[in-house]
């Protein structure tokens, strides 16, 4: 979104627990941005992170997609004795706050993809062909990253380092909507999934409640997010799946 957005309500959900940048932005354009709901970090069953991490040594690469999902890791790997001079493969960080907290635990970050949408990530790799990647998440994250890095060859083990959950009430629903909204901007397949955990928690109806707004989408992985509820993007940052 290049033009000014002066006098805009953009309705923008969080994609973390910190400020999401895409609300930054639109706001240095002058929108006026209703941010809905409100997020609260959790932690899922450790289960499979532990499996992981109790054979960590044998993957080539671990990537990490959000701090919280960094904090868990190496939580769970002091748990077992290890430590992260002990860690041999290459780490890649999605995203600021990944990158962040790998180097608060002193590790070299090989690999910060310029682009965060699945195709960018795997191209950013180069050859991991026979490679055994381990990807630390957000539950519930899409599958399109571990798909890709499979489809590129790669031994994929994809676990959940954290969880997101809404916290919402009537009254942040309230002053939400309580003037007309032009448009939604979705940053990623999880903010889509969020909203509609929260308005289906309060018994609203999201198609209703967005009836008659722009919907912009950002990289294909969300639109597809989108369209699989019904709700047909204007505009899509970063193309569209073929």
């Amino acid at each position: 979104m290049d033009v000014p957005l002066t006098g805009v309500r953009l309705l923008v959900p969080p994609s973390r627990i910190a400020l999401n940048p895409l609300q930054t932005m639109l706001r240095r354009k002058g929108a006026e941005v209703v941010s809905f709901p409100a997020l609260v970090a959790g932690r899922p069953d450790p289960a499979a992170l532990d499996e992981a991490v109790a054979v960590v040594e044998t993957y080539q690469w671990l990537v990490f997609a959000g701090e919280a999902s960094v904090a868990h890791f190496f939580e769970r790997l002091d748990a077992h004795g290890g430590a992260p001079a002990d860690l041999t493969g290459r780490f890649g960080a999605i995203g600021h706050g990944a990158l962040k907290a790998l180097r608060a635990h002193g590790v070299e970050v090989s690999y910060r993809p310029k682009e965060h949408f699945a195709e960018g990530v795997v191209r950013g790799m180069g050859r991991v062909a026979e490679q055994r990647v381990l990807l630390v998440r957000e539950l519930h994250a899409s599958d399109q990253l571990p798909t890709r890095l499979q489809e590129a060859g790669a031994r994929v083990t994809a676990v959940s380092g954290h969880e997101v959950q809404v916290d919402v009430s009537r009254a942040s629903a309230r002053e939400a909507w309580a003037r007309r909204l032009d448009g939604v901007a979705f940053a990623n397949p999880a903010t889509v999934r969020l909203l509609w955990d929260a308005l289906a928690q309060l018994g609203g109806d999201p198609e209703r409640c967005l009836a008659a707004v722009t919907v912009a989408v950002v990289g294909p992985a969300t639109a597809q997010a989108a369209e699989a509820r019904g709700l047909i993007p204007d505009h899509v940052a970063g193309g569209r799946l073929k």
